[in-house]
C-alpha cells in the first residue's frame, strides 16, 4: 500500500497500540510481512469501505461539539435552520433527561 508521499502521524492510545502490535505479531507468525503502519492502513481502508457509513452517527454523537454547532448555526444566513435545529436539540435533550430520570427511578 503506497501513498502519494503525504504521510501523517496519528497518536494511538496505549490500549490500541498494544492491540495493534499484538495483531501485527499474530499476522507475522502466519508468514505475513508487514509493519504497524501497513496494518493500520489496511484496517482503516476496510473500515472506510465497509463500516464508516453505518457508524458515522455514533461517531458524530461521541465527538459532537455543541458550541461549534451553535456557532455555525448563528452564522448561517438562513434563520429557519437555527429554529429547526434548536427545536430538534431541545427534543433530544428533554428526551435524554426523561430517559435518565426513568433509569434513576428504576434503581
Amino acid at each position: 500500500m503506497k501513498n502519494d508521499g503525504k504521510e501523517k502521524r496519528v497518536l494511538l492510545s496505549e490500549r490500541n497500540t498494544a492491540l495493534t502490535l499484538c495483531k501485527v505479531q499474530e499476522l507475522r507468525g502466519s508468514h505475513c510481512t508487514l509493519n504497524m503502519s501497513d496494518f493500520v492502513n489496511a484496517v482503516l481502508e476496510i473500515f472506510f469501505e465497509k463500516h464508516y457509513n453505518k457508524e458515522k452517527k455514533s461517531i458524530e454523537k461521541q465527538f459532537f461539539d455543541e458550541k461549534k454547532y451553535l456557532k455555525r448555526l448563528l452564522a448561517s444566513p438562513v434563520k429557519e435552520d437555527l429554529e429547526a435545529s434548536l427545536r430538534s436539540y431541545l427534543k433530544k435533550v428533554s428526551r435524554s433527561k426523561r430517559q435518565q430520570k426513568t433509569l434513576d427511578d428504576d434503581q
